[in-house]
């Protein structure tokens, strides 16, 4: 009996242990589900992470690209705005010069003038006699002369615009 009653024992200890050891595997199955799971959400949004760092990527290449059209576009433009300003330097230098020439000549026309004047004065004291060949010369001297600084002021004025 006293066998028995062990061997009764022994099994009832035994199921128990048994029901203990699936509950056991039952709850190592159940985390090991949840661990899986856990990790396929994981990589799943690792994935969606990763289209969208390459999505932001390809944006930045294309700002990139935009970007250096636009920077290629603006040194371009410069350059043509370097050669026309270049260009209207070249011809606002040769008008300066243009002007220059002319401003002298119109001095050497005055002087001029202003020497037939002084001749046309030295005729007058000399040529008493002779008053109205003295008139006809002052007169063409002064005519001169006003000609002459109306060019002078005209080579003035173009010369200050």
């Amino acid at each position: 009996a006293a066998r028995a009653d062990a061997a009764v024992i022994a099994q009832a200890h035994s199921e128990h242990l048994l029901g203990d050891a699936r509950a056991l595997l039952s709850a190592e199955r159940d985390a090991r589900t949840r661990q899986v799971g856990e990790l396929e959400a994981a990589r799943d949004a690792a994935e969606l992470d990763a289209r969208r760092a390459s999505a932001r990527a390809e944006a930045a290449e294309e700002r990139a690209r935009v970007a250096r059209e636009a920077l290629d576009a603006a040194r371009s433009e410069a350059d043509r705005q370097v050669a026309a300003a270049t260009a209207a330097s070249a011809s606002a230098k040769s008008e300066v010069e243009r002007l220059t020439a002319a401003f002298k000549a119109a001095e050497d026309m005055h002087a001029a003038a202003e020497r037939r004047a002084a001749d046309a004065e030295l005729l007058q004291m000399t040529a008493a006699g002779d008053t109205h060949a003295f008139k006809e010369a002052r007169q063409a001297a002064l005519a001169d002369a006003e000609a002459a600084r109306r060019a002078r002021d005209e080579a003035l004025a173009k010369a200050e615009r």
